[in-house]
């Protein structure tokens, strides 16, 4: 989201653009004034919008999951009997993604 655009003001705009923006939106907006169905959500969003506007601090940072990889063991039946090999290929080989054997 935007905050900017939510507002509808410039991205170099000041707080107090910001905040005049806001409440004019606001006034519009609020649910005990605006009976669309859309209202609460819009609410919602201007809210959210001057918070990352007026205080930038307070936003999280974004947060980076590494999950680890699976490993996927493979049997192989050869003229020399069967042997196993591990590795890290999640495309799946024969049976599709996911599938361990």
């Amino acid at each position: 989201m935007n905050p900017y655009q939510e507002l509808g003001i410039a991205a170099d705009a000041s707080k107090e653009e910001a905040k005049a923006a806001f409440r004019a939106l606001a006034f519009r907006w609020h649910p005990d004034r605006c009976k669309d169905h859309g209202a609460e959500d819009k609410m919602k969003r201007l809210n959210q919008a001057v918070e990352m506007i007026l205080r930038p601090e307070r936003q999280p940072a974004q947060r980076v999951v590494h999950w680890p990889q699976p490993t996927v063991v493979r049997v192989h039946y050869g003229f020399a009997g069967a042997s196993t090999s591990t590795s890290n290929d999640t495309t799946g080989g024969t049976y599709g993604p996911g599938f361990q054997v």
